[in-house]
């Protein structure tokens, strides 16, 4: 049987704007798993256990995201004034590897979403398919045990949206312990979860 990841707890409202609060209905009981990946309605706002710890206890929750979990959003929040390699190395700032460790990773993790030979380009000479699987690799960066993804394809064109969707079926594959959270209103990407919710 699998570690669950995110479990439901007591419902309650966010008291500040920038608070990350997934919502579902009291009456679902929710239990995701590793590897898991679902999409996330819009619903009521519930507390959130990860591997068992309640976030409303974490007293770090700046470095627990930063080590736990990895955010896409809609738009990509790149910033315009670095290069793709320099985005990605921007996510490994405070942890333990070097600068030609945090570089060398970048790198990798770039080719890795088909960007090798695009490195040195700001995300201004990028088109938004690629400025968003930029932003896929600098989320992987600290290989986090939950993707949480914000109408990840929202922004983009046909073909970009199946690059993303194929990236995130090849990431599933290859990383089966991430569990994945897909905020959508596209029926196709929906489609691509193991559960909808």
């Amino acid at each position: 049987m699998r570690t669950p990841i995110l479990i439901p707890g007591s419902a309650h409202r966010a008291s500040k704007s920038n608070e990350l609060m997934l919502g579902w209905r009291a009456a679902e009981n929710l239990g995701l798993h590793a590897g898991d990946t679902l999409r996330v309605g819009d619903r009521t706002y519930r507390t959130i256990r990860v591997s068992g710890a309640d976030l409303a206890q974490e007293e770090n929750l700046p470095g627990y995201r930063r080590r736990q979990i990895g955010l896409v959003f809609q738009l990509h929040n790149l910033v315009p004034q670095l290069s793709a390699v320099q985005n990605v190395e921007v996510a490994m700032f405070g942890t333990h590897l070097s600068r030609r460790q945090r570089r060398d990773r970048a790198r990798t993790l770039l080719a890795d979403v088909d960007l090798a030979g695009l490195e040195a380009r700001p995300p201004t000479k990028l088109s938004g398919g690629e400025r968003q699987r930029v932003a896929i690799a600098r989320t992987l960066a600290n290989e986090p045990e939950v993707l949480l993804a914000d109408e990840p394809t929202g922004s983009l064109d046909e073909r970009s949206v199946d690059l993303i969707l194929d990236l995130f079926a090849r990431l599933r594959a290859e990383r089966p312990g991430m569990t994945m959270i897909i905020v959508t209103h596209d029926a196709r990407v929906a489609g691509t979860a193991d559960r909808i919710i």
